[in-house]
């Protein structure tokens, strides 16, 4: 997909990205790009990331390790989860988004599955933080390339008394960037 994107598109927006593989995958479609003559520059690499935002860095790290912060995990490839050195929770050769169709997975065996899923995963799956934080991350992003950012507020999944405050830590981090 990297390769047709580079080929054919003129914008990439991929969900919840790490900064490495994010890196990667833009490197592969700028040299798509290249192989059949286009410009590179010509396509707008974008982001689409949940964000976990609190003024309290220790409050972030807390509500990665909720469940239905965790449960975006199960989403993910076995291939991801490979990354981590452990299998899917929902099997060897469980193709994430593609397979996970929650009305045919009880839920004791979803909860198990979500007990599964590493921190560090959510560490990577999520932009959290203080609002500079947050900012710092994103500046990391675009000094690989990224133009365009789409930030979807999850705090309120893991504690919806943070509503106001995240909103208002969201508010910070798009002034910075429109300033």
């Amino acid at each position: 997909m990297l390769e047709l994107t580079g080929k054919l598109g003129d914008g990439w927006l991929p969900a919840n990205l790490d900064l490495y593989s994010y890196k990667k995958g833009l490197k592969i479609i700028q040299e798509s790009a290249k192989k059949v003559g286009k410009n590179p520059d010509n396509i707008t690499p974008a982001l689409w990331c949940y964000a976990i935002l609190d003024e309290d860095h220790e409050s972030c790290l807390n509500m990665l390790d909720t469940p239905l912060i965790k449960c975006l995990g199960l989403v993910m490839s076995h291939e991801k989860f490979n990354q981590y050195g452990i299998s899917h929770p929902l099997g060897e050769n469980y193709r994430g988004l593609f397979d996970f169709i929650p009305t045919r997975i009880d839920r004791k065996t979803v909860l198990e599955a979500i007990e599964k899923i590493p921190k560090k995963m959510c560490e990577d799956i999520y932009l959290y933080g203080t609002p500079d934080e947050i900012i710092g991350k994103i500046e990391e992003y675009a000094k690989v390339g990224l133009k365009h950012i789409v930030i979807q507020n999850a705090t309120i999944f893991s504690d919806v008394k943070k509503i106001k405050t995240s909103f208002n830590c969201l508010k910070k981090v798009l002034n910075y960037f429109r300033g």
